[in-house]
């Protein structure tokens, strides 16, 4: 508490200071005024509240834009991980030196924010965004701390990292924003207290963990950026974390905050947005924006406008099916739609339309088979003589607890489990059956063909279960860093990783159901069996998605994702090539009834020996 009482200390002095005093990154930036709100700050929850006021600082004469001093900013980012993530190994120093300030991670990469010209350098943009337990920066997976049985030999991490086998390319993630010279984002600094927007804070270090920070006007909030009012918990008064967000009186935003408002988005989509080479050709969202009518709309202050101008970017220009509006401003309300307007000259939605089209169809053709349970649900697990079959629609996050997979109440809950679509559950009990004494499989196949994605994590547990091991090749596609980490998993929950956590050892026909709704890390998986020659894929061809998800919020408080910058790679002669066009499948099958039914599918499989 100590060194938050040191930083509320020397923010509430700048109110005192005469504005001369206060300096502006940038040549003729002008300081209109200085005062400092003190305001709650929620974590995930409405009963989750930080022990004690944070102050904001507002350089704008109407306050809109909240500012916070660097110090406190980056001991509450890992007081946050800690709390959220439970990465107790997430560590910084912070040192100022004149018109410099450092903020440094326990691995050693670092960000340097500059007030001379308003820039930040990153020595290593990748590893200054993991987990405290990643090898490098590609390292994308969950933080898991190495728990111990009793007799410190237990192991109770699902997945381990594969140290050895990790490859890193010679150029890091090294990364330069000019931000008040590319996107006119003040920085400001008084004797030695550097402050920056919360947006931009959240949108630099916060998002790379799924997490944003919001203002509504009232109160700072720490989400969920994918799903920011999951938590229906309620506080003393009743109220959710969702009734709080919306409980705004803030109806109308001044021309500071729209300009920032939409600086903060260029910024975001120039750094952040995976896919630019697909939608412009100089790679400056600005004069895209001014070019098709969006800048102007945006800038006109009225936050429905600038609401609807969002989405139609997104759904109508980007196109990109991990392109989602999560929720609405609390400008707006929560109950605000936007409706979209396509107009002629407007490009069409080129991937969604099909993609929708064809899961529709597949899921129907599916409903009629005994591929699913009579509640319509998918069957996780079935067998038809020696063929066994395993169904993933997606990859769901394991539970937060992970020592409960190796507990008693996992078997007690094992039919819980398996409907919920557990994938620790599912890959449990069907590797328990698959090498069950006197089992007759000889042909495993595993349907993703309505899989759309999920967790990263899952997926390569699952990929483990399939090979032995699952290797993950990924690039930055704005830095041009690359990556290849290999991961193993215990599927037996016995505390190692043997021969007997794998699918491989077993020396069985493995196949694997694709479609064109095999999207995201369902498309990653069908991309690593295919390359590694682990099963052959039958079905259609899949729908891409190669981006890991970005999570993003405005500065008026809308959140939405997009694909960021690291893409799922196939590595070829030692050159990474995006899966983002999708995978063949080895045998193709056109009609979706057939592929779902489970019977012609084993005669199927059998007569390609």
């Amino acid at each position: 508490m100590e060194i938050i009482k040191k930083v509320f200390f020397a923010a509430a002095l700048l109110a005192i200071f005469p504005l001369a005093a206060q300096e502006g990154a940038g040549k003729g930036l002008k300081v209109e005024a200085v005062s400092v709100k003190e305001v709650d700050l929620y974590v995930l929850a409405a009963d989750s509240k930080w022990d004690a006021p944070i102050q904001l600082v507002f350089f704008n004469e109407k306050n809109s834009i909240p500012y916070m001093n660097l110090e406190m900013a980056f001991y509450f980012f890992d007081k946050a991980l800690e709390f959220v993530d439970a990465d107790k190994g997430h560590d910084h120093t912070y040192s100022v030196n004149g018109n410099t300030a450092v903020f440094t991670r326990e691995n050693g990469s670092y960000a340097r924010f500059d007030a001379n010209d308003g820039s930040v350098t990153f020595s290593d943009y990748d590893m200054l965004c993991r987990f405290s337990a990643a090898k490098n920066g590609g390292d994308l997976l969950t933080n898991y701390p190495h728990q111990k049985g009793a007799n410190g030999a237990l192991r109770v991490d699902l997945l381990e990292r594969q140290a050895q086998n990790a490859t890193v390319s010679k150029k890091r993630g090294q990364l330069r924003i000019e931000l008040y010279k590319k996107y006119g984002i003040p920085m400001y600094k008084h004797e030695g207290i550097f402050f920056l927007p919360i947006s931009t804070i959240s949108d630099l270090f916060f998002s790379e963990y799924g997490l944003c920070l919001a203002y509504n006007g009232n109160n700072l909030f720490l989400l969920h950026a994918d799903e920011p009012f999951a938590d229906k918990s309620k506080n003393s008064k009743g109220k959710t974390i969702e009734q709080l967000f919306y409980k705004s009186d803030k109806k109308n935003y001044d021309a500071d905050l729209a300009l920032f408002n939409y600086q903060e988005l260029i910024m975001m989509l120039e750094i952040k947005y995976g896919l630019t080479d697909q939608v412009l050709e100089n790679a400056r969202y600005d004069e895209f924006f001014e070019k098709h009518g969006l800048k102007q709309r945006f800038l006109a202050g009225k936050p429905k406008t600038a609401e609807e101008v969002l989405k139609e970017f997104i759904v109508i220009y980007l196109d990109d099916m991990h392109c989602v509006m999560k929720s609405p401003s609390p400008y707006v309300g929560k109950s605000f739609e936007t409706r979209v307007m396509i107009d002629k000259e407007v490009p069409k939605t080129e991937y969604w339309k099909p993609f929708l089209e064809g899961l529709e169809r597949d899921k129907n053709a599916r409903s009629r088979t005994n591929a699913v349970s009579r509640s319509g649900s998918p069957v996780p697990y079935m067998e038809i003589g020696d063929t066994a079959y395993v169904t993933f629609d997606s990859f769901e996050n394991f539970l937060d607890n992970h020592s409960f997979y190796y507990g008693e109440k996992f078997q007690d809950e094992m039919d819980d489990l398996l409907k919920e679509s557990d994938p620790v559950a599912i890959a449990y009990y069907a590797n328990s059956q698959i090498n069950r004494q006197g089992s007759p499989i000889k042909n495993v196949v595993i349907d993703i063909s309505l899989n759309t994605g999920g967790s990263l994590d899952s997926a390569m547990y699952l990929l483990s279960w399939i090979q032995g091991y699952a290797r993950l090749d990924i690039a930055n596609s704005k830095i041009g860093s690359e990556y290849s980490n290999t991961y193993r998993a215990d599927i037996d929950l016995d505390g190692a990783i043997t021969s007997k956590d794998s699918l491989a050892s077993r020396h069985l026909n493995v196949y694997c159901v694709v479609s064109a709704a095999t999207f995201s890390c369902g498309n990653l998986m069908a991309s690593c069996l295919k390359e590694s020659k682990a099963a052959k894929l039958v079905g259609r061809k899949t729908s891409g998605g190669a981006c890991v998800v970005q999570s993003c919020i405005t500065p008026d408080g809308t959140s939405f994702t997009f694909s960021g910058n690291y893409k799922f790679s196939a590595v070829r002669d030692g050159k990474y090539y995006t899966i983002d066009g999708g995978v063949e499948p080895d045998y193709p099958i056109e009609d979706a009834k057939k592929m779902y039914d489970r019977a012609w599918l084993t005669d199927y499989i059998k007569s390609l020996k």
